[in-house]
């Protein structure tokens, strides 16, 4: 009898150990898939131009090809995907954002214009009231009002749709509807930890992470490590340990929410291990239940 139940059993474990199996490899190809194009996307530096920062490279992204990739998410009804390039002079990233389909950019370019240059001239008001009562801040009053020209010199339609972008109504995260199935909130999940983060510039590389989904994604990041030679300390015996365990993202659900464990590779802090909630229902929020970091990295050198 105990040898039949054995036999009756077996083909079940390998039933689920298959299922396992498949899901854990269908969450590795979306991963890698999206990571791999985000990747390839590149800036375009324009170069003692103060007005004019880098931007996206709009020969290397295309945003509804982006957009194919999350096959398990759709947007909030009315809402177009957008890109807004958020670069500074020593800093930057792309921002994925929605707006209306009727949005009219001209109109709304020129109320959020008028909005700056009202606070622009408060400032140059309040501080023309302190510098008056002495003459000899005539320079100092000449400099502030210089200042204040330039920046409503500076402040461009990009700059308008940089404000509108940030805004966390408008920003793209927060306006997907995912389907509800589990790779429907791995996706969900995703855009919300990395679908603005890349196509990093300069100081912005602090951020540079990687979702990782399997032993070869371990081994790469040793191998990058190892790399970096002395501009890089890191616990070289823990990170080998991870490259002979599963790291692949587990999923689980609930009545109310999923569950979501995956490993996050950040450069300059090191591997983490997080588990999130996300929420079933809208607004699907997500919370970290738990966080280990399973390798420590420290980059020796400043961006």
């Amino acid at each position: 009898m105990m040898t039949r139940r054995i036999y009756i059993l077996l083909p079940l474990i390998l039933l689920f150990a298959n299922t396992f199996s498949a899901k854990s490899e269908e969450y590795c190809s979306f991963l890698k898939r999206v990571q791999e194009y985000q990747k390839g996307v590149k800036l375009l530096d324009h170069k003692n131009d103060e007005c004019n920062p880098a931007e996206v490279d709009t020969t290397t992204f295309n945003i509804k090809t982006y957009l194919s990739l999350f096959d398990q998410l759709r947007l909030v009804p009315n809402r177009e995907l957008w890109l807004c390039n958020f670069y500074g002079y020593s800093a930057g990233q792309p921002i994925m954002y929605v707006r209306p389909k009727d949005f009219k950019e001209d109109e709304y370019f020129l109320q959020a214009q008028k909005k700056f240059n009202a606070q622009m001239d408060s400032i140059l008001g309040a501080r023309s009231i302190i510098y008056s009562k002495d003459s000899s801040t005539k320079k100092e009053l000449a400099f502030i009002k210089k200042w204040v020209d330039r920046q409503k010199s500076c402040f461009t339609p990009t700059a308008a749709l940089i404000q509108y972008a940030r805004d966390s109504v408008n920003r793209a995260e927060y306006n997907f509807i995912p389907n509800d199935t589990k790779n429907g909130f791995i996706q969900l999940l995703f855009f919300n930890r990395m679908g603005s983060r890349f196509a990093l510039y300069w100081h912005s590389n602090y951020q540079l992470m990687s979702i990782i989904c399997d032993q070869q994604d371990v081994q790469y990041h040793l191998a990058d490590c190892q790399k970096q030679g002395s501009n890089m300390t890191f616990e070289e015996e823990k990170f080998e340990e991870q490259s002979h365990i599963d790291v692949s993202p587990k999923v689980s659900v609930s009545n109310d929410a999923y569950y979501i464990e995956w490993y996050e590779f950040e450069f300059h802090e090191g591997l983490y291990k997080r588990s999130f909630k996300i929420e079933r229902q809208a607004p699907y929020r997500i919370t970290l239940v738990r966080e280990e970091r399973v390798v420590k990295t420290t980059v020796n050198y400043f961006y």
